[in-house]
């Protein structure tokens, strides 16, 4: 039975989002597209314009998405770095949990046609630095509270961490062992505050 002509286009680029995101910009094709959301050619051409601005769409629901959860975790605890292992510990559950070889989509992203494609490279490039900004500003208020060294830099802190995450991401998309995820981020967790009580990557 044919689709409706009215539809959740919220639903439509959920499902585009996932179909990317298993797949890559380049392996998805509007084929895939359509047998995914159940829409034909037409209806997704006209409700986004073109496979590459509904990939844009779908690239920018995933970002805020990540975007979301990371400020949400961060504003979560009282003590900073506290928020920090939190966050660190979510993100050892994302790694030990997602589909085998899958990745992260801004990362997959970012690694195979970011470069070369301007509008893609803008749109990561703004989450990037938003998501930066958030590790910033948390590593600052542990500066403030005494959790951290004044002599300590929140900026290069905050960079280590985001790049450290994208470096997960790609070696999610390798499936590597666990074990392996816990013995990284124990070793980012030192770089940060050695001599802090951070909470248990396992922790309930």
């Amino acid at each position: 039975m044919a689709r409706p002509a009215e539809f959740d286009r919220n639903e439509v680029l959920d499902i585009a989002m996932e179909v990317f995101w298993h797949h890559g910009y380049c392996d998805t094709s509007i084929s895939m597209l359509v047998q995914a959301t159940g829409l034909k050619p037409g209806s997704l051409y006209g409700a986004f314009g073109s496979k590459h601005a509904l990939f844009l769409e779908a690239l920018d629901l995933y970002a805020r998405r990540r975007l979301h959860w990371i400020h949400d975790i961060l504003a979560s605890a009282t003590r900073p770095l506290d928020a920090i292992g939190e966050m660190l510990r979510s993100l050892r559950q994302k790694l030990g949990s997602a589909p085998r070889g899958r990745g992260g989509m801004l990362t997959k992203t970012q690694v195979t046609i970011g470069a070369h494609d301007e509008a893609i490279r803008d749109c990561i490039c703004h989450y990037v630095d938003q998501i930066q900004q958030l590790f910033e500003q948390t590593l600052e208020r542990a500066r403030q509270c005494g959790d951290l060294p004044q002599s300590s830099c929140p900026r290069s802190l905050a960079l280590l961490i985001s790049n450290s995450i994208e470096g997960l991401w790609v070696m999610n998309s390798r499936q590597v062992a666990p074990e392996v995820y816990d013995s990284i981020l124990l070793q980012l967790q030192r770089a940060i505050a050695p001599d802090y009580a951070w909470p248990a990557l396992d922790a309930a």
